[in-house]
């Protein structure tokens, strides 16, 4: 997939401020990691239209063929592969600004997948401000060579790869 960059800054563009921040009935703003990524989801389905590789959201490997996919039982928040075949093109996870405590999680989910589903891509994008405390933790994790950070920084805006 040649130009997923471009779909993927496209797709993150167009998601407005009511999926960075859910507003709630008591007037507050929260962020909600599950409404980001469904806005996200259909955005890049638009983005990327009709291609060999589809887009599939939170796919059980529970029961892949793989034996460490199938023990590790992961669901990454998306994927982009060609199904029923071994081209997998690019695993991702998402995170709100506020997501510390699920990074290594994430990370190592990535890993596994780059590493025993051969997923040419390994993507971990974070949405929202103040992102630092986080960017310092993947910075210092030992498994980060194998993966892109990408960020979202406001709504209406693509995101950016910071490494």
């Amino acid at each position: 997939m040649k130009n997923f960059n471009e779909c993927f800054k496209q797709a993150t563009g167009l998601i407005g401020p009511e999926y960075f921040l859910l507003p709630t009935y008591e007037g507050s703003e929260v962020k909600r990691e599950r409404v980001y990524c469904y806005e996200l989801y259909h955005q890049l389905r638009v983005a990327i239209g009709e291609h060999a590789f589809k887009l599939h959201g939170e796919v059980d490997k529970a029961a892949h063929p793989m034996m460490a996919l199938a023990k590790a039982a992961k669901k990454p928040d998306f994927i982009i592969h060609s199904p029923g075949t071994k081209r997998n093109h690019l695993v991702m996870e998402v995170k709100n600004s506020n997501g510390a405590e699920g990074i290594t999680k994430d990370i190592e989910t990535l890993k596994l997948f780059k590493t025993e589903a051969s997923y040419e891509r390994a993507i971990l994008l974070i949405y929202g401000e103040n992102i630092d405390g986080l960017v310092s933790r993947v910075q210092n994790h030992p498994n980060k060579s194998f993966l892109e950070l990408w960020w979202h920084q406001h709504p209406l805006e693509p995101c950016r790869i910071l490494f």
